[in-house]
C-alpha cells in the first residue's frame, strides 16, 4: 500500500484532523482561521464522514460568543470543535 502525501497550509492540516475527530463543529467564519471553518463546512456539505463513520454536524453562527458557548449545549459523548 502506498502512502498519499498532500501539501497544505497549517490551517487546512488542523482542519483535517479536527474534522476527522469531531461529531459537531460550530463555526464563526470571520476569524483569522476562517479557512478551517470553510473547509469543515464544505466537507460536511459534501457528506465527508469522520473517522467514526458518521457525518459531522456543522453549526454556523454570526456571533463569536454563541460559537464558543454552543459546546456546553451538546451532551456527552459528542466530540465538538469550534472554528
Amino acid at each position: 500500500m502506498s502512502k498519499k502525501y498532500l501539501s497544505m497550509d497549517g490551517n487546512t492540516a488542523a482542519a483535517h484532523v479536527a474534522y476527522a475527530f469531531s461529531e459537531v463543529a460550530s463555526i464563526y467564519p470571520i476569524t483569522p482561521s476562517s479557512p478551517m471553518a470553510e473547509n469543515a463546512e464544505n466537507w460536511a456539505a459534501q457528506g465527508k464522514k469522520n473517522i467514526f463513520g458518521s457525518a459531522v454536524n456543522v453549526v454556523s453562527s454570526i456571533f463569536s460568543a454563541f460559537a464558543s458557548l454552543i459546546h456546553p449545549m451538546f451532551h456527552f459523548p459528542q466530540i465538538h470543535q469550534t472554528f
